[in-house]
């Protein structure tokens, strides 16, 4: 279980500090408004995972996410927080962020296919440094608009190893 928390953590910290990939096919952007909901969906969540904020995490699940899936989520945001000294701030580049659009309200955001500069970091002002993109790993994160407000939707990805 340990295991899979530290591998939860790490892809999203790759996914914030690397990139790769080529822009998504005609017809798989969402449009400049959307793409930029979905950009500040993908902050709000990735940093408060990465800074172990319970109650900001919290926010940002589906209705639909099961309790034991958002308690393992948290659990393991809460033992990694201590990672980044001072907290992590996310930035996502809307305009560059690459979205698979399932439907209206389903979006798939892969890291792998992120160009670079998409994601960044600063730690207490300092900047992350960027990795290689070809480590660039973890499962794609899916949202789903709720009530008008972008929530995770596959909780699963975050729950514990073998559960």
């Amino acid at each position: 279980m340990k295991r899979a928390m530290v591998a939860i953590l790490a892809g999203a910290v790759l996914l914030v500090a690397c990139g790769g990939g080529d822009d998504a096919p005609a017809g798989e952007q969402a449009d400049d408004a959307v793409r930029q909901e979905i950009a500040e969906a993908a902050e709000g969540f990735y940093e408060a995972f990465a800074n172990g904020d319970v109650e900001k995490l919290a926010a940002y699940w589906s209705q639909t996410c099961d309790q034991a899936s958002i308690e393992a989520a948290t659990a393991a945001s809460v033992s990694g927080a201590s990672f980044f000294e001072g907290g992590l701030d996310v930035t996502v580049d809307s305009g560059a962020l690459v979205v698979r659009v399932i439907s209206d309200d389903h979006v798939v955001i892969d890291p792998a296919d992120q160009p670079a500069g998409t994601f960044s970091g600063t730690v207490g002002g300092r900047t992350i440094e960027s990795g290689d993109p070809e480590e660039a790993q973890g499962d794609p994160l899916e949202l789903v608009r709720e009530g008008g407000v972008w929530r995770v939707a596959n909780c699963a990805a975050f729950a514990p190893e073998g559960g």
